[in-house]
């Protein structure tokens, strides 16, 4: 039998252990939305449950309507769907992200997996997530001109996740934002302590949103520096 890698490897073991914790797990389908609780391919919010509502509810006052019950988890709807197709912002094409986690039907996880077999595969994978969101325009000008991405599919975007099976990578949208801002600056990697100042926010934006163990958010900050680095001599030598 023939082993698709970047299935096989990295993006079914994915599912399969969101599974194993509780999530439920939706295979994705390109041909019809229907199958993935959608009525288009637009759409990026799946399908809400309808319940009835209550006679004379607190005498019909206004109640606060909670998107993710935070103090009883168990009561959220926790889904990951795997080749969630989305159609372009400009109708033009769409995308076909690998694994899209989802918390009663809001899309909070974009993932992207690359086979570990090809060059630079963590490179590819974080190269994809920048055109899914639409940034890699901004970022690179000279090289993408088109709007190429789907940025409403971001908007409740809380993690991003690029994976080769050997090693992750996760970020925030936010992040990637800062450090563009950052990187743009003139002198900024000839000038130590620019990076190390970038370096401290980013360590202060992931013991916020809490994605690190204790204690690794430096790593992972300094991490993403590199990595930021690393492009940027990419797209000189280029």
């Amino acid at each position: 039998m023939k082993t698709h890698w970047e299935y096989d490897l990295v993006e079914k073991p994915f599912c399969e252990q969101l599974k194993g914790m509780g999530w439920d797990w939706l295979e994705g389908d390109t041909d019809v939305p229907e199958l993935t609780e959608r009525e288009n391919f637009r759409e990026v919010l799946l399908k809400g449950t309808v319940a009835d509502g209550l006679a004379d509810w607190e005498q019909g006052r206004p109640q606060s309507v909670r998107f993710i019950e935070f103090e009883n988890p168990a009561n959220n709807d926790f889904l990951v769907v795997n080749q969630f197709k989305v159609e372009l912002t400009s109708g033009r094409g769409h995308v076909i992200p690998d694994a899209v986690l989802f918390v009663n039907g809001i899309p909070l996880v974009v993932a992207e997996f690359k086979s570990p077999g090809i060059q630079s595969p963590l490179q590819e994978a974080i190269n994809q997530l920048l055109r899914y969101s639409n940034q890699r325009r901004e970022l690179f000008p000279t090289l993408y001109t088109e709007s190429e991405g789907v940025e409403r599919l971001f908007h409740t975007n809380q993690l991003i996740i690029a994976s080769d099976f050997f090693e992750a990578r996760t970020a925030t949208i936010e992040m990637v934002e800062r450090i563009r801002q950052e990187i743009r600056k003139v002198g900024f990697w000839k000038n130590p302590t620019m990076r190390e100042l970038l370096t401290r926010t980013l360590v202060r934006d992931l013991d916020e949103a809490g994605i690190c163990r204790s204690g690794g958010e430096r790593d992972l900050a300094q991490r993403l520096v590199a990595l930021a680095k690393e492009n940027h001599e990419n797209l000189v030598r280029s």
